[in-house]
């Protein structure tokens, strides 16, 4: 007997390999995993599409109603997308922490931001732990945001419109350490730095 399992749905799977971390945004798989029988048990899980019924009776319920529930569902995304600090929040990371399980979900507002606004581009600012040594704030930070912009480029972000800045310093601190620590910011890039 086979079963049919469930996609998974936000899971980002990290491997380590020979070239460094390879990043899976499961998320983007569509289709279905199926498991073969418990006596083929060593077998690779095969991927199945959708069943054609769905594709065949959601093109034969089009209809004006039809095709505007879609968009009331993509509506949160983006009012979620545009907090008090800008349209993109900054994604926050656990103490001394530079992944997270939860990263493709915490990008996932930004990208889709950035699919909406494909002239926009975005510069990432990555920021250390509280009460750290200036210089390992400073790379903590840098790895969160290269981590963040490589989440950005699973997403189907171009990568020439995602840059990577150090923390602006202010004396001998970081400028906005208390309020971005251990966080990395997300900053649209006004139109006549690019």
């Amino acid at each position: 007997m086979s079963s049919v399992a469930k996609p998974f749905i936000g899971v980002l799977l990290i491997a380590a390999g020979a070239g460094g971390l390879v990043y899976v945004n499961l998320q983007l798989l569509p289709a279905a995993v199926s498991q073969q029988p418990a006596a083929s048990a060593s077998a690779p899980a095969a991927i199945s599409s959708p069943a054609p019924v769905d594709t065949a009776t959601a093109s034969a319920t089009t209809t004006p109603s039809a095709a505007s529930a879609p968009a009331p569902s993509s509506s949160p995304p983006a009012a979620s997308a545009e907090p008090a600090q800008g349209p993109l929040a900054p994604i926050k990371f656990e103490l001394t922490q530079v992944t997270s399980r939860n990263l493709s979900k915490a990008v996932e507002p930004s990208a889709t931001w950035l699919k909406k606004n494909p002239m926009e581009k975005v510069v990432l600012v990555g920021h250390g732990d509280p009460k750290t040594r200036m210089r390992d704030y400073m790379e903590v930070g840098r790895a969160r945001a290269l981590t963040v912009r490589r989440a950005l480029l699973d997403w189907g972000v171009a990568a020439a419109r995602v840059q990577v800045q150090p923390a602006e310093m202010e004396g001998n601190q970081v400028k906005g350490s208390e309020q971005f620590a251990g966080s990395v910011e997300v900053r649209v890039l006004p139109k006549g730095e690019r």
